[in-house]
C-alpha cells in the first residue's frame, strides 16, 4: 500500500493495543461468518481507507459482503472508504448508511502495478471521490437527531421535556447493550418477563416498568432517573413507581409514547401522528458501532432544544466532535503526568468534552501499563479525574449516560450485565448541578451558573487540566416589552459587573507587573473571558487550560477589547492558538455564524521573552464540505509576546497573511496615514456598529 502514499497501517486482526482504542468495537466479538476490515490507513489521526485482505487463497469476499460491511463502517460517522486488496489491485467502494447508495455505486478499481503515488494523499485530502460515498458533513447525526426531534415533536406537550429525554434516553441506551450484546436472549425473562423478545421490552406500560427497574438495579440508579423510588432499596415499591409513571405516560400521550420507543428498539420509520413502518431507519444504525461522541453531540443539541427560551443567551450549542477532539489531544498533550491529570469542563453541556477526554486517559493508562484498563480502573480515571459542572439539568443527565456508556464500551469484560454496575451516582461527586437558585436568574437568560459563589472553594487549584466550550454570547435583552427590556439591562450591567470582578481578581492573585486589575473593565458583556479567568483558579499552576473561544478576543481592536488581550497574554503562557477564522460559516462548525479559536495555555504569567505557535488552517473546500480541515505545518508561525502587545493588530493581520504582511503595515504605520474613521469623523459622516 506504500506504492499508493499510505503510511503505515493500523492491523485490526490482531491483539488490541492502546492505538486500537478507536477501532476495538471492529476488533471484539468477530464471528467467522462476519467480514471485517484488516487494516485502517490513518492520516492525522482520521481513518481514511479500511483494508479488506484479498491476497490469500481463502475464500474471497463478496460484493454483497463489502457492501454490507460499507454500510456498517458508515455507522462510525468518518468519511472514509473501504478498499479490497486483491493481487495486483485495490477496489475502492464507498462508505454509506444507505443500501440503495451503496448497491447503486459502481466499485472503483486502482491498479497496483502502475499505482499513482498520490492517491492516498488525494482520498486523505478530500480531492479523490467515489460515487456512493456520503454528501452529508455529519451524517450518522443527522439522522439520529431527525429521528430523536420526531419524536420529541410528536410528544412535546403531553410530557415534561425531562421525561421525554429520560425514556427515550433508556430505550437508546438498551439499544445500545442488545447491538454490543451485552444483553442476550437468554436473560429476556430476568429483564422484562412479559416481553416476546428483547425489543419488545418497551411495548407497554408493564414491559417498560419491568425494564426501568432492571436498569436501575443491573447498572445504576443515576441512569436517566425518571421516578423518585428508585432511591429505595424495595423492589416491589420501585416496580409500583414505574409502573404509575408509565400508565400516566401512556393516558397522556394516547399510547404514542410506546410506538416511538419500540421505533428506537425495531427500527421503524415515523410517518406522522401514530403511523410507523419497518423500512431503512433506526434499524441502518447498529448502536455496536457508532461512537459515543456522535451521541453526545445529539444530546448537546437537545439541550438547546429543551432550552430554546434561553438558548440563544445561555450559549447552548453543541461542539463538532472534530473540533473537540483537538482541543482534548492537544490540551492532554501538554499535561504533566497526563494519565493522571484530573480534569474539569465548567460548562460540559452534555458532555462531549468529557467523553472524550475520559477516552484519552483510558488511552493513556493503557500505554503506560501495556495492558487494558479492567472495570475497576475505568471506574477509578471516572471517579477521581473527570469533573463536569452545568446549569441545565436534562444536560446534565445526557451528560452521565454518555459517561456511563463510554465506561461499558471500553470495557474489555462486558459479560454478564451485572458486573457493569456503577459503584456510586454520578451527579455530586463527577458531575454537579450549578444553576441559581434565584427565581429571576433561573426563569430569565444567562446565569452566572459556574461563575457564581455557590461553586465550593475545594475546586480551586484542583485540576491539571481545565478545558471545553464556555458560553460566548453577548448578554443582550430579547424581551418584547419596555419592562422587561429595562430589567434586562439593569439585570446585565449587573452580571458585567460580576464578571469584571472574576476577571480583577484573578489578574490580583497574578500580581503581573505593570498591569493594574482595577483598570481592567471585562468588553461587551461577553461571558467568554470571565470563565478563562475564573479557570485560572480552578487549575493548579502550571496546569494547562483549554478553551475554543470566539475569535474576536485576538481580533478586536477597540480599547477594552485590546486591554483584554494584553491581560490574557500577560496572565496565561499562552502556548498556542488555532485560528479558526478562515473556517467560519461552514460544515466544520455547522450553525456558528462567528469566526472561532482553540486557546491553550500553561496557568502562569507569561515570562519575558515569550513566544507562542499560532497556526490558521486554511478553508479547503473538499474538506471543509466532510466538517473536516487539516493542520499545516507551514501555517504555523511563531509569535512574540511583545510583538502583539506592541502591535495589537498582528494576529488579525496573521490570520489572513504572513509575517511578511505584519512588516508592510509597519511600513504603513511609520507613515502616519491617517486611519479611516479618522477620515470619516473629520468628513462628518455618520456611522455606527450594524450588529448592535
Amino acid at each position: 500500500m506504500s506504492k499508493i502514499g499510505c503510511p503505515d497501517l493500523i492491523a485490526l486482526d490482531g491483539t488490541a493495543d492502546a492505538t486500537h482504542l478507536n477501532y476495538l468495537d471492529l476488533m471484539s466479538g468477530r464471528r467467522a461468518s462476519d467480514l471485517r476490515p484488516n487494516a485502517v490507513a490513518e492520516f492525522q489521526g482520521r481513518p481514511i481507507l479500511y483494508l479488506v485482505d484479498g491476497l490469500t487463497d481463502r475464500v474471497q469476499p463478496s460484493d454483497h459482503q463489502v457492501r454490507h460491511l460499507g454500510q456498517l463502517l458508515a455507522n462510525r460517522s468518518e468519511h472514509a472508504m473501504l478498499g479490497v486488496v486483491r493481487p495486483g489491485e485495490l477496489t475502492l467502494y464507498p462508505i454509506n448508511l444507505s443500501r440503495a447508495e451503496l448497491d447503486g455505486a459502481t466499485p472503483t478499481p486502482v491498479s497496483l502495478t502502475n499505482p499513482d503515488p498520490l492517491l492516498f494523499q488525494g482520498l486523505a485530502t478530500g480531492l479523490v471521490s467515489i460515487e456512493g460515498q456520503p454528501t452529508a458533513p455529519d451524517y450518522v447525526f443527522d439522522e439520529i437527531h431527525e429521528l430523536l426531534t420526531e419524536a420529541d415533536s410528536a410528544l412535546a406537550g403531553r410530557m415534561s421535556a425531562l421525561e421525554v429525554l429520560s425514556v427515550a434516553g433508556r430505550a437508546l441506551f438498551f439499544r445500545f447493550l442488545h447491538d454490543r450484546r451485552i444483553i442476550l436472549p437468554a436473560e429476556l425473562h430476568e429483564i422484562s418477563p412479559k416481553a416476546n423478545d428483547l425489543k419488545d421490552v418497551f411495548s407497554d406500560a408493564e414491559r417498560a416498568a419491568a425494564t426501568s427497574c432492571w436498569l436501575d438495579e443491573t447498572f445504576n440508579g443515576d441512569l436517566l432517573p425518571l421516578v423518585d423510588e428508585v432511591a429505595h432499596a424495595d423492589p416491589a415499591k420501585r416496580l409500583a413507581a414505574y409502573r404509575k409513571f408509565f400508565r400516566q405516560a401512556d393516558k397522556k400521550t394516547d399510547g404514542k409514547i410506546f410506538l416511538h420507543l419500540q421505533a428506537i428498539m425495531r427500527g421503524w420509520k415515523h410517518l406522522g401522528d401514530s403511523t410507523f413502518q419497518t423500512r431503512i431507519d433506526w434499524d441502518d444504525f447498529d448502536f455496536a458501532h457508532i461512537p459515543i461522541g456522535v451521541l453526545s453531540q445529539v444530546y448537546e443539541t437537545f439541550s438547546h432544544r429543551w432550552d430554546e427560551a434561553h438558548a440563544e443567551e445561555t450559549s447552548v450549542h453543541y461542539t463538532p466532535k472534530n473540533v473537540a477532539q483537538l482541543l482534548v489531544e492537544e490540551a492532554l498533550a501538554g499535561a504533566k503526568d497526563a494519565c493522571d491529570a484530573v480534569i474539569l469542563d465548567p460548562s460540559c453541556g452534555a458532555g462531549v468534552f468529557l467523553v472524550l477526554a475520559f477516552r484519552q486517559l483510558i488511552r493513556l493508562h493503557w500505554q503506560k501499563e501495556g495492558r487494558r484498563p479492567d472495570k475497576n480502573t475505568i471506574h477509578r480515571i471516572l471517579y477521581r479525574q473527570i469533573r463536569g459542572f452545568d446549569v441545565s439539568e436534562p444536560a446534565l443527565r445526557l451528560a452521565a449516560l454518555a459517561l456511563y456508556v463510554t465506561a461499558i464500551e471500553v470495557n474489555g469484560t462486558t459479560r454478564p450485565p451485572k458486573i457493569l454496575k456503577f459503584p456510586r451516582a454520578l451527579q455530586g461527586e463527577v458531575l454537579f448541578n450549578f444553576a441559581s437558585t434565584a427565581s429571576n436568574e433561573a426563569t430569565r437568560g444567562f446565569g452566572l451558573g459556574s461563575l457564581s459563589s455557590h461553586v465550593p472553594k475545594e475546586f480551586d487549584a484542583s485540576f491539571d487540566v481545565v478545558l471545553g466550550n464556555p458560553p460566548w454570547t453577548r448578554l443582550r435583552s430579547k424581551a418584547k416589552t419596555a419592562a422587561e427590556r429595562t430589567a434586562d439591562r439593569k439585570r446585565h450591567t449587573k452580571m458585567n459587573r460580576e464578571f469584571t470582578a472574576i476577571s480583577r481578581r484573578a489578574l490580583t492573585a497574578k500580581n503581573i507587573e505593570g498591569l493594574s486589575p482595577e483598570l481592567y473593565e471585562n468588553p461587551d458583556n461577553n461571558p467568554d473571558l470571565p470563565f478563562v479567568w475564573r479557570a485560572t483558579e480552578w487549575a493548579k499552576h502550571g496546569g494547562i487550560i483549554a478553551f475554543a473561544l470566539p475569535a474576536r478576543i485576538i481580533l478586536k481592536q477597540s480599547g477594552t477589547g485590546r486591554l483584554a488581550r494584553e491581560a490574557l497574554f500577560r496572565g496565561l503562557t499562552v502556548t498556542g492558538i488555532l485560528n479558526a477564522s478562515d473556517l467560519e460559516e461552514t460544515p466544520v462548525w455547522r450553525h456558528m455564524k462567528l469566526p472561532f479559536m482553540l486557546l491553550f495555555a500553561r496557568n502562569a504569567p507569561a515570562p519575558l521573552g515569550h513566544q507562542f505557535q499560532f497556526v490558521t488552517p486554511l478553508r479547503e473546500n473538499a474538506l471543509t464540505k466532510r466538517a473536516e480541515f487539516r493542520i499545516d505545518y507551514q501555517s504555523a508561525q511563531p509569535v512574540s509576546l511583545d510583538a502583539v502587545v506592541k502591535r495589537p493588530w498582528m494576529l488579525k493581520t496573521l490570520g489572513v497573511g504572513t509575517i511578511l504582511d505584519v512588516e508592510v503595515w509597519d511600513k504603513i504605520a511609520e507613515k502616519n496615514i491617517p486611519n479611516l474613521g479618522d477620515v470619516w469623523k473629520r468628513l462628518g459622516l455618520f456611522s455606527n456598529e450594524g450588529y448592535n
